[in-house]
């Protein structure tokens, strides 16, 4: 569904998404702006020396920032009636990584672990929905921590916390039921829009569980810097991660390829007054973290993703069912 429309409407496509020539452009050029700054033998030093009980603790922290990312994707799924294992979503979020990290989008891995999980559970709408609110959670967590950071916790994050919460409250939105008859995708996920924002616990819990996220990635980058030797503070390290989030998540480049590198190395840079090569061990250590998840997410792709799919096709033929039957 997704595929026609973007074909149907061409020009709308790239609105949201500039040519793939343009963002692999965008990526190459800031990269290499970067390495131009950058003594990568003293880099390559400095990650080989690394402090390893600290690294073990990030990598410890880095997971446990899917385990809370995990929970919440169960938490905004249950909040349109799908009921999905958490084990099951791990294994999704794993494989989402593993596109996201080798496809050109940053929303590719988001697009992947949402289809197999609509084929599965053969509900496109909700699941699509979950998925779409998913990172604006988590982007809107980033804005209120990287506020809280800088020190506008009264009035300014609690203004920024209350806004969607009264929008939730007093939002009535009607059923769809006046929306065109052939728009069969879009009144399912109207309707699914409907049940989220009628029922706001599920989703107040995701964006807290989103701001935890925020908290636990923070944490990990902390532990990053410090098993360098860098002199980081931990409450500035969170304005730092905050702005890397938002900055990643604009897409003009290659899966954020680049965007998030560049801006992780300046903003380091920047906040702790050491040199862009100090900061980029910092890029270089998220990395291989990054990578190794996506490595774990293909063999999982390549070895278990069909054989669990027809698992759950068979249990959930049997017992599961979706609130209302659908």
């Amino acid at each position: 569904m997704v595929a026609e429309e973007a074909r149907a409407h061409p020009a709308r496509a790239s609105l949201l998404s500039p040519p793939l020539w343009l963002r692999a452009a965008v990526s190459v050029l800031l990269l290499a702006l970067l390495v131009s700054r950058l003594e990568l033998g003293q880099v390559a030093r400095a990650v080989a020396a690394a402090d390893r009980p600290r690294l073990f603790v990030a990598f410890l922290l880095g997971l446990g920032t899917w385990v809370v990312a995990t929970w919440k994707w169960q938490l905004l799924l249950s909040s349109v009636g799908v009921r999905a294992g958490y084990l099951r979503l791990v294994r999704l979020n794993l494989i989402g990584i593993f596109y996201g990290v080798f496809l050109p989008s940053q929303v590719a891995g988001q697009v992947v672990k949402g289809l197999k999980l609509a084929r599965e559970e053969g509900e496109g709408a909700g699941v699509g929905l979950s998925v779409v609110a998913d990172p604006l959670t988590m982007h809107y967590a980033a804005v209120l921590v990287g506020l809280m950071a800088l020190g506008y916790v009264v009035p300014g994050s609690l203004w920024v916390m209350a806004i969607p919460a009264v929008v939730l409250m007093s939002s009535r939105m009607p059923d769809g039921d006046r929306l065109p008859t052939g728009a069969g995708l879009v009144r399912r996920a109207w309707r699914a829009a409907v049940v989220m924002t009628r029922r706001p616990g599920p989703l107040v819990a995701a964006v807290l569980l989103s701001v935890v996220f925020q908290m636990l990635s923070t944490a990990m980058h902390y532990q990053l810097a410090l098993a360098l030797g860098l002199p980081v503070s931990f409450r500035a390290m969170f304005y730092v991660v905050s702005l890397v989030c938002l900055a990643q998540a604009v897409p003009v480049s290659l899966g954020g390829m680049g965007v998030r590198e560049t801006s992780l190395v300046v903003t380091m840079a920047s906040v702790f007054h050491i040199s862009p090569t100090r900061a980029a061990g910092v890029s270089a250590l998220f990395v291989l973290y990054l990578w190794l998840l996506a490595g774990l997410g293909g063999l999982l792709e390549l070895t278990g993703g069909a054989s669990g799919a027809q698992a759950h096709g068979q249990r959930r033929d049997g017992d599961i069912k979706t609130p209302g039957g659908a």
